[in-house]
């Protein structure tokens, strides 16, 4: 058994190069896994009231508008996705002051199941 420099011995060190080669693999996997799975926050807030094309992590893709409203009770941001079929009575609803047209016209989603989005007039 050699001892290193530090008080390791060879054998700890190279145990150690592989348990740590392995989780850095690891890890680069499951980023690589998150990558092609779902689009960032940072992402989605490009597209915030813009009509696109939504690929959903299921395989399913919608054309519509994703809108965000902060929730006061709740404390946080919800995403409503509002179908290209109600864009224009939401857009309509939301300058007669309608509020809740969000509501009446889109459904609430999680971000975090869409997986790729493009722009469309």
């Amino acid at each position: 058994m050699t001892i290193l420099s530090g008080g390791f011995s060879q054998e700890y060190a190279s145990i150690t190069k592989v348990y740590c080669f392995s989780l850095v693999a690891e890890l680069d996997l499951r980023f690589t896994i998150q990558l092609e799975k779902t689009m960032s926050t940072h992402e989605i807030q490009h597209l915030i009231c813009h009509k696109g094309q939504f690929t959903f992590v299921d395989g399913k893709q919608d054309e519509g508008m994703i809108i965000s409203r902060y929730n006061i009770s709740a404390a946080q941001i919800e995403y409503y996705f509002i179908p290209s079929m109600n864009v224009i009575a939401y857009q309509a609803a939301r300058s007669h002051s309608q509020n809740d047209a969000h509501k009446k016209l889109g459904m609430m989603i999680d971000i975090g199941n869409i997986s790729h989005a493009k722009l469309i007039n």
